[in-house]
């Protein structure tokens, strides 16, 4: 509940609904005690933004987890970052975590009207990197982000 009064207080524009549907707001943060973000971290936050764009990409109904999970670990590895090897992305409703699950095991596939969470996450030797948002899957793709917070680094202090 902490984090969740920290954002009321220091952003009163996001509105958190903890009734019913679960729903992750959670933001990079760079902490006082930290400084200011450094210029490795924004290149990785923008990176990270581009690793979580390429999983909604291949998030459509009909869409089998298992390859989307192939697919981003291929994506990674081109890229030179290290490979998924934990829940990369999950359905989301009464439970924080629902199938379908985006991994190497998953036998259920994308589909419409489902509320997708999507938290691509990876470690370098400097930087923790994560971005974490949910989605609801339309007709043929993504529909629509669940909630307006920026996906941009939160500097605080």
């Amino acid at each position: 509940m902490q984090y969740f009064d920290h954002v009321k207080r220091h952003f009163p524009e996001v509105k958190l609904d903890m009734v019913d549907h679960h729903t992750k707001v959670d933001p990079t943060i760079a902490e006082a005690a930290v400084g200011q973000a450094s210029q490795e971290m924004k290149d990785e936050f923008a990176f990270v933004l581009e690793a979580q764009k390429f999983t909604l990409d291949r998030m459509k109904p009909g869409a089998k987890c298992s390859e989307i999970f192939a697919e981003y670990n291929a994506f990674m590895r081109k890229n030179k970052r290290p490979e998924e090897k934990r829940l990369h992305s999950h359905g989301q409703g009464y439970d924080m975590v629902e199938r379908p699950l985006i991994r190497h095991d998953e036998t259920m596939s994308i589909g419409k009207n489902m509320n997708m969470v999507c938290h691509p996450t990876y470690v370098t030797e400097r930087t923790y990197n994560w971005c974490c948002d949910n989605f609801l899957i339309g007709d043929s793709s993504v529909a629509e982000k669940l909630h307006k917070f920026p996906q941009k680094i939160v500097e605080l202090g």
